[in-house]
């Protein structure tokens, strides 16, 4: 999964909205347009996401997105040079923290019966 999925989980829809997908010839999202503006994402070759390109108006945002390189986790995601997330990953690749520009977050991961472990 990737730290800033499909165009945020914030975002609405309405009815009266019309929202645009382009995507790779592997079927990976390359373009999407709305009402919040387009974003524009580019990927590694093995399939990570590695910019976002956000532009809202006359304001665009690039996202960097930075993985180990012995590993296909997200470990952060930079704006204008400085980290605005970090995750922590356990030792099954799950997100166990994410750190959001000072704030941190934590997560237990469940089994597949939806216990925590």
């Amino acid at each position: 999964m990737y730290a800033q999925d499909v165009l945020k989980a914030q975002m609405r829809y309405t009815a009266h909205e019309n929202w645009s997908y382009w995507y790779t010839a592997t079927n990976r999202l390359q373009n999407a347009a709305g009402t919040f503006g387009s974003l524009t994402y580019y990927y590694d070759g093995v399939g990570n996401r590695t910019y976002e390109i956000l532009t809202q108006g006359s304001t665009t945002t690039t996202s960097v997105f930075g993985y180990p390189s012995n590993s296909n986790k997200l470990s952060t995601v930079t704006q204008g040079g400085s980290t605005v997330r970090s995750f922590t990953h356990d030792g099954a690749g799950n997100i166990v923290a994410d750190s959001r520009s000072g704030t941190a977050y934590s997560y237990r991961p469940t089994t597949a019966a939806g216990s925590t472990s």
